[in-house]
């Protein structure tokens, strides 16, 4: 075996007690090549298993720690559907809006009103956020979630809302839009919940004014 073959080998942890020599008997640098490898490749790729586990442990730390409550409704996004129809018919296809740009206004928008459900509690103490900022999920190729978040939506109007969308990935419109409050007893309950979804749905029936 040459000396190159002997440290590449070792570098790749390559087992030679189970590497065949070359048809002229030595193992050399074509051999090692052709052999599979037990290191761990460093592809820039996202560990699919790690993201998994840091998705389940932070899932698991909410429920355990915050006393949840869930308050759903569906909301008619018909009128929503027809002034984006009428708002982008003049536009050109890229300056066009999708729906979840004004979803994310309306959702701040009417945040500003229940602050008890923007913010954080800690130390047996809640402080509501200085500003609205909203996680939008996203899928990634081959599996998995990520939740960036878009800062002071309540500052942006709709088209900067598009372009930060934009930046986050594709968004799939859809004409009905099934909601739930997921809140923590601590600081509001089920009918603060409710009070915010009404309220929200009042909002997505006047985009215009958004």
């Amino acid at each position: 075996m040459t000396p190159f073959a002997r440290r590449l080998a070792a570098e790749r942890k390559i087992d030679l007690d189970r590497l065949p020599p070359g048809a002229d008997g030595i193992i050399g640098f074509r051999e090692i090549e052709r052999a599979p490898s037990s290191a761990p490749r460093r592809t820039g790729r996202i560990d699919m298993v790690e993201m998994r586990k840091a998705i389940a442990n932070a899932m698991a730390r909410a429920n355990r720690d915050i006393p949840h409550y869930y308050v759903s409704t569906t909301i008619d996004m018909s009128p929503l559907v027809t002034w984006l129809a009428d708002h982008n018919g003049s536009r050109p296809v890229d300056k066009c809006l999708l729906y979840v740009s004004p979803l994310l206004k309306a959702v701040a928008a009417a945040l500003k009103r229940f602050e008890s459900l923007n913010g954080y509690f800690e130390g047996g103490t809640f402080s509501p956020a200085a500003e609205i900022n909203i996680g939008v999920a996203v899928a990634i190729r081959r599996g998995g979630l990520v939740t960036p978040a878009i800062l002071g939506v309540d500052r942006l109007d709709l088209d900067q809302l598009m372009t930060r969308l934009n930046d986050l990935g594709r968004v799939v419109a859809r004409p009905l839009l099934d909601v739930t409050v997921a809140g923590d007893h601590r600081v509001s309950d089920g009918r603060t919940g409710a009070q915010f979804l009404r309220r929200l749905e009042e909002l997505l029936r006047k985009p215009e004014e958004l």
